[in-house]
């Protein structure tokens, strides 16, 4: 049997239980190295130990862990996989969840213009997932032509490279509202927020997704317009029980068919690529919405 619904239970975010790694997803990927090293990593583990109602011992679960042998996560995101699920599914369901996170919090609408700022596995996960919200017009940057490619063939109508002259008007083309909607920055090269925000709408929400780009942006000139809201970079995604609803609804689309995010980890990170991060700075992590201010 497969795992085809959400979880009936709710579960109490204090409740702990134990489990022991059965399979990480760097089994098949490293995302740490993709200057995203914030994010947590899905693991399917056998529960060792649990008081919680719905998580039994011996049970095969998906869970946001690490890289030990053994780890204690919250009863809440533990997702019950029954037998006969695909395993790689379920993992690539935990990475593709915060996308979804990150898609609630700037307000994902149908019909925005979206752009991803840098196509590290987050950059390309939120472009597949991007198309699955229904964005209307869906535009990427990276400076690897073979990412840029990629985020083609997942549905990105426009990519450009940083080293094009005039890119942030190549990414906007098209846009039915006049200008981007929704920016996306999974990157951490200096310089790129502040080169797109001027073709957003005043309205436009920037969210960084746990990377924290190099040097200062300067917030008053750059981001201060009536509406806009800049969104700081989250060392987690949501509380469990929204990490294992945004899980559920991801692997339940990939057993029908119709999402499938295997191509986009299917090569190992090679070590050439990973990106220099700098997380220790949070100085986004709060909400500046102008109008509010």
């Amino acid at each position: 049997m497969l795992y085809t619904q959400e979880s009936p239970h709710k579960i109490a975010d204090s409740l702990r239980v134990r489990l022991r790694v059965v399979r990480s997803l760097l089994d098949l990927t490293n995302p740490q190295s993709e200057a995203n090293s914030l994010l947590p990593i899905p693991v399917i583990g056998r529960v060792i130990e649990s008081t919680a109602e719905g998580v039994a011992v011996d049970s095969l679960v998906l869970a946001p862990g690490n890289n030990a042998p053994e780890c204690s996560v919250s009863a809440a995101a533990c997702l019950p996989l029954e037998a006969g699920t695909d395993e790689n599914a379920a993992l690539l369901a935990g990475i593709a969840a915060p996308a979804l996170a990150a898609m609630r919090r700037v307000n994902f609408e149908i019909g925005v213009h979206a752009v991803v700022l840098g196509l590290n596995l987050y950059g390309l996960l939120l472009v597949s997932t991007s198309r699955l919200g229904g964005a209307g017009n869906l535009s990427a940057l990276d400076a690897r032509e073979s990412r840029r490619a990629y985020a083609e063939k997942l549905g990105a109508g426009r990519v450009a490279s940083p080293e094009e002259p005039g890119w942030p008007e190549a990414l906007v083309q098209g846009s039915s509202r006049g200008g981007a909607d929704v920016v996306f920055v999974t990157g951490n090269e200096a310089g790129l927020v502040e080169a797109i925000l001027p073709k957003c709408r005043k309205e436009a929400r920037v969210l960084v997704l746990a990377s924290m780009p190099a040097g200062a942006i300067d917030l008053y000139h750059s981001i201060h317009s009536p509406g806009r809201t800049l969104l700081g970079p989250q060392p987690q995604t949501e509380p469990g029980q929204q990490w294992v609803t945004d899980a559920g609804r991801l692997l339940r689309l990939a057993q029908a068919g119709r999402y499938r995010p295997e191509g986009i980890i299917g090569d190992r990170v090679k070590a050439s690529e990973a990106t220099a991060n700098s997380t220790s700075s949070t100085s986004l992590t709060v909400v500046l919405d102008w109008d509010t201010i």
